[in-house]
């Protein structure tokens, strides 16, 4: 596969993600190549209250998270992270990292309702971030 087949936006409007020194190109690309399809990707960086108010919209539930991935098409749709409630949970930034890869694998159409599922989730993400040189987030606290 072409890595030109993926596509990848940014909406950072803080310039959160500046910190990180991290290539998100690079893991899309080794993600694609893990699931054997391009992604399409946006990657939005909002705050609580803009979090609170989508995971109420998207799943019912009326407190912020960390992470929601919405699916549009195959392999497409929109990552949204927030980093003050990664923080205020006792993580550094390093933790959007991981959440990017399970949001493009949610997207992608993994799930971790059951234990099969969540079996298979984990060992792509190991295997994407391992790739990567990032930590294990199932063996370490990052």
């Amino acid at each position: 596969m072409r890595n030109d087949d993926n596509t990848f936006k940014l909406y950072d409007p803080e310039n959160t993600l500046s910190a990180l020194q991290f290539d998100f190109d690079h893991a899309l690309n080794i993600t694609s190549q893990r699931i054997q399809a391009p992604l399409n990707i946006q990657l939005n960086i909002i705050d609580d209250p803009t979090m609170m108010q989508m995971n109420n919209q998207m799943r019912g539930k009326p407190t912020a998270t960390d992470v929601l991935s919405q699916p549009y098409d195959k392999n497409m749709g929109e990552i949204f992270i927030c980093p003050s409630f990664i923080k205020n949970q006792g993580y550094d930034l390093n933790r959007i990292i991981y959440l990017f890869i399970h949001g493009m694998l949610h997207i992608a159409g993994h799930t971790h309702d059951h234990d099969h599922d969540f079996a298979t989730m984990r060992d792509h993400e190991i295997h994407i971030l391992t790739q990567l040189n990032q930590p294990n987030p199932y063996h370490e606290d990052f």
